[in-house]
């Protein structure tokens, strides 16, 4: 649900195969303030749907609130956040 609502706004551009690293990659730099949230929902996820990791009532409530809080953030204009995506992709590899 956040990748699609990131995707909606058009915060990001899902993808066939898109990981939820890609994802918060991509939407932390648009979205700054919430880059710390979005890594720990993407490993989250990934230790959920992948890992052995049960769910709990306190992981849901991180990611409704990461949820809100991306619904309750403007997000940087596009040509800045290409600019940061850029060196972002650049320092990574």
């Amino acid at each position: 649900a956040i990748v699609r609502s990131l995707d909606e706004r058009a915060i990001i551009a899902e993808t066939p195969g898109m990981t939820a690293r890609e994802a918060a990659l991509q939407s932390g730099v648009r979205l700054p303030d919430l880059g710390r949230e979005l890594h720990s929902a993407a490993n989250l996820f990934d230790g959920l749907a992948y890992g052995s990791w049960p769910g709990d009532k306190t992981q849901y409530d991180q990611m409704v609130s990461l949820h809100e809080a991306i619904a309750a953030t403007r997000p940087l204009p596009t040509a800045a956040g290409d600019s940061a995506l850029a060196l972002a992709q650049g320092s990574a590899s």
